[in-house]
């Protein structure tokens, strides 16, 4: 079987170079530290990657975990602190979970794991990296099949917030589908390991069955975000 894939062949971001993806992710991390000013232009420069990338399916799906979470959070710090922090830290929060979609969502296990080889991390260690970057995918594509199960058979009620004892009527149907997900997860994590093995991944002079160019249109996509965090920056001491 071919190994895990996060991406789909046709996508935009799938053809740049993972290398370039990580160096925004990495720079994405980094600047969370900035003030809000400039996150708020860095939230809109990476949208708009993304968006140019086609990847808003992925962000309305994760705008839609990440929504209550983040309205929690952010009521949190307004009633706690005050409004400037709660923007602050839910900004913040926000920009991760994105360094997180172009990295993870846009590249495949292949690709990750020659770029983890490329910075001289050892097999073993870029393997294990690799299948844990893409176990947070795998599980929600699993338990999004448990749940699309359970709805066709008409066991799964549907969510609705209308009411407090919806939400705990549909946390108490949802424990049950754990076990059954992380079995599934696992199974697939197996098959992985073993396409992996047979592949000769784990021989110490194994091959890859992609390779990493730098093209031009990487070096762009890198500029055009260097730009970006110039702007950002330029931004709160200007």
């Amino acid at each position: 079987m071919p190994l895990h894939k996060t991406a789909a062949p046709d996508s935009a971001l799938h053809r740049f170079d993972p290398r370039a993806k990580l160096v925004i992710a990495l720079s994405m991390c980094v600047a969370v530290a900035m003030p809000v000013e400039s996150l708020a232009i860095l939230l809109a420069g990476i949208l708009s990657v993304l968006l140019f990338g086609g990847q808003s399916p992925h962000i309305v799906r994760m705008a839609r975990r990440l929504a209550l979470p983040l309205a929690v959070l952010f009521v949190l710090d307004w009633i706690i602190v005050d409004f400037s922090l709660a923007v602050l830290i839910t900004a913040r929060v926000a920009l991760l979970a994105l360094s997180f979609i172009i990295l993870t969502n846009t590249t495949t296990f292949l690709q990750l794991f020659q770029t983890l080889r490329w910075l001289r991390i050892p097999r073993s260690a870029a393997l294990s990296l690799a299948f844990g970057m893409n176990a947070v995918d795998m599980l929600a594509h699993e338990w999004r099949n448990v749940i699309a199960a359970q709805k066709a058979r008409g066991i799964m009620p549907p969510l609705t917030i209308g009411k407090p004892q919806d939400l705990i009527t549909f946390v108490k149907t949802s424990v049950p589908l754990i076990v059954p997900t992380v079995v599934l997860a696992t199974r697939q994590a197996w098959q992985i390991s073993e396409s992996a093995y047979l592949r000769g991944i784990d021989r110490p002079a194994a091959g890859t069955d992609c390779a990493l160019r730098l093209r031009l249109r990487d070096a762009g996509l890198v500029g055009i975000w260097m730009a970006i965090m110039t702007v950002s920056i330029g931004a709160y001491y200007l």
